[in-house]
């Protein structure tokens, strides 16, 4: 891919300015100081690194081309996961973020200008309109891919001699219910018997088992 300076030139100074001018400047910094690095530094230690802003000019309706955000192998490649990447529609009046984590390597195709290309995963990217995206947004989204799968909680079943992720479920089960049924039964029987052994030694006689 050789890059090029008129699309840079045409892009990146007006995405800039359309991100700060939605998002303000209490948590997010233009990068002056590499225009050619990342777009947008962020403040929040406990979120993203910043943002890599860009239009797709083929976005034009209300659906994603081909269905699905595409992350260009060059950007690909040069950042991590703790970049956003911000994608404006043409008119820039649509907002799709998700992270290198959300691509899909395997889902290669060669695009425009034979830059190659890369899927993302469903449920890893978001659609957002410009008027109502706020930083907010950002927080939520971070939150939501980063976060850790719920423990269950196991408890041990004493007459199944297993682990149950539910103790209530389990005991309505007919397996539980039938090893209960046995135990009760094994209970019973061990009573009668300690009850004939006692009466049996009263008579000074043994009973054998």
């Amino acid at each position: 891919m050789v890059f090029s300076q008129q699309l840079f030139e045409n892009n990146d100074p007006i995405c800039r300015r359309k991100i700060l001018d939605i998002l303000g400047n209490d948590h997010i910094v233009e990068n002056t100081k590499d225009k050619y690095g990342i777009d947008i530094l962020l403040n929040r230690s406990d979120l993203f690194v910043g943002i890599e802003l860009e239009r797709i000019y083929s976005w034009t309706t209300e659906s994603i081309p081909l269905n699905r955000p595409r992350l260009i192998e060059r950007k690909y490649k040069k950042y991590n996961n703790n970049v956003l990447f911000l994608q404006f529609n043409n008119d820039l009046s649509k907002i799709c973020i998700f992270t290198k984590a959300g691509v899909n390597i395997k889902d290669s195709r060669v695009i425009t200008r034979g830059d190659k290309s890369y899927g993302t995963y469903n449920n890893k990217y978001e659609v957002h309109k410009s008027t109502s995206f706020t930083f907010d947004k950002i927080i939520n989204y971070y939150k939501r891919i980063n976060k850790k799968p719920t423990k269950i909680k196991k408890n041990y079943c004493q007459i199944c001699k297993c682990n149950v992720s539910d103790i209530k479920k389990h005991i309505k089960r007919e397996n539980h219910i039938t090893n209960t049924q046995l135990l009760n039964e094994n209970i019973l029987e061990e009573i009668k018997c300690m009850t004939l052994k006692s009466h049996f030694k009263k008579l000074g006689l043994v009973l054998k088992p």
